[in-house]
């Protein structure tokens, strides 16, 4: 009784099949039932269904392969092309020469797995793989890798900028601390180690102009935040950079917390929810505007005409003004605020757990989203930004190694059709 998880196939190369092929493959069709033809011939492929249907009454499917693509390697990823319910099916060559039979693994999406470091590799080893692909195969995961090594290094890491141009930002203006320094030092390197990364030239792209856009809302002078006039850097008069710099914390407190790196992960949370604060203030009193003391003036962070140095001001700001001050969320956020307090990155000696970090970032993000609405924001949305900026640095390693696996063979190109 034949197996419905077994699919056979056989490879048919240039543009004819001699009569004993031919007929070979009849019989393999009739034996076999489900078969798949994989070649690079479209007329070949459609002469040949048409043949072995009219010996044994049963329809081949048929996989095209591009012309540019290796044969040998495109049976590996027929499990791609030849879609069907289920997921596990298993693959027999038939040699057309010999008639003998021979399992060809599969190179699965699901096959991609990560590590305790959340390093990408390959699950069921490379053995049976052609060369080309086992080669393909570890180069993918290895730039893939390298990657997530640089946004790691970008959201929880350290620093893309020299010592020097560190020590000077502490004579640095709060304007200049909305700048994204880290970012633009990041897609610096970034573009430099690029011509390396040949298999991820797609998803780099995308990245780099997506970074691109958030460095685009960057205020160039404090004037760009006054809401006089429309700018990229406000919308709805809030600044975005404070929604763009609050998103890129909230991904640092997730990156975190699969590290299992909670003080790091809370501190993060912690600051997006100070980030998004701090701007939406924009939409009471907040300014950045020169404040001069002792001889000295700076583009600062202010409120009611006082310099900010701290965040409680702002939290009470922002309850005050959206009327927050009894809303659960808010003071969750406030007990967590006081209990950061207590932690060894700050004046104590103890550490937060997964629940509590996780908790606070509940509470943080829906606050974020209550003051979205209360704000009547409608463009550049802090839940937008999120899930953009989410899909560029933080990818699903089991969608884009695979794919970029694909592309370079030229199996994404596979097309699977049976004709009528």
């Amino acid at each position: 009784m034949k197996n419905s998880k077994y699919a056979y196939f056989a490879i048919v190369e240039g543009d004819a099949l001699d009569p004993g092929q031919r007929e070979l493959l009849c019989a393999a069709v009739l034996e076999y039932e489900e078969f798949v033809l994989v070649g690079d011939c479209e007329r070949l492929l459609i002469d040949l269904s048409r043949y072995v249907y009219s010996a044994v009454a049963i329809r081949p499917t048929c996989v095209l392969a591009a012309s540019d693509a290796l044969l040998l390697t495109v049976e590996h990823f027929l499990d791609h092309a030849y879609l069907h319910e289920d997921v596990n099916r298993r693959f027999f060559k038939v040699c057309l020469d010999s008639g003998t039979v021979t399992l060809v693994p599969q190179v699965r999406d699901a096959s991609f797995m990560t590590d305790v470091n959340q390093h990408v590799y390959y699950e069921p080893g490379l053995q049976g793989l052609h060369p080309v692909v086992k080669n393909i195969v570890e180069t993918a995961c290895a730039q893939y890798n390298e990657v997530s090594q640089l946004v790691c290094r970008l959201l929880i890491g350290c620093s893309f900028l020299p010592d020097q141009q560190l020590k000077s930002k502490s004579a640095g203006s709060d304007l200049d601390a909305l700048q994204l320094h880290e970012l633009q030092a990041f897609l610096g390197h970034l573009s430099g180690v690029m011509p390396n990364l040949t298999l991820l030239q797609e998803e780099l792209t995308g990245l780099i102009t997506h970074c691109n856009t958030l460095l685009a809302v960057c205020p160039a002078r404090a004037s760009d935040l006054a809401n006089v006039q429309a700018t990229a850097a406000l919308q709805n008069g809030f600044p975005c950079i404070y929604k763009v710099m609050s998103v890129l914390h909230y991904l640092a407190y997730q990156l975190a917390m699969k590290h299992n790196l909670l003080s790091k992960a809370f501190m993060h949370i912690f600051r997006a929810y100070e980030c998004y604060t701090s701007g939406a203030l924009f939409l009471d009193n907040a300014t950045i505007r020169l404040y001069t003391k002792n001889g000295t003036s700076l583009d600062s962070y202010m409120i009611k005409n006082q310099r900010i140095f701290g965040f409680t001001s702002v939290f009470k700001g922002i309850g005050t003004h959206f009327n927050l001050e009894h809303n659960t969320d808010y003071l969750t956020c406030k007990f967590y605020i006081d209990l950061r307090n207590k932690f060894h990155y700050t004046h104590g000696d103890v550490k937060p757990s997964a629940s509590l970090a996780n908790e606070f970032a509940r509470a943080v993000i829906r606050q974020i989203l209550k003051i979205e609405k209360a704000a009547n924001q409608q463009n550049f949305l802090w839940r937008d930004v999120y899930i953009q900026t989410r899909r560029h640095l933080m990818k699903d390693p089991q969608r884009e190694v695979p794919a970029a696996i694909r592309r370079a063979l030229q199996a994404h190109r596979l097309t699977s059709f049976t004709v009528p």
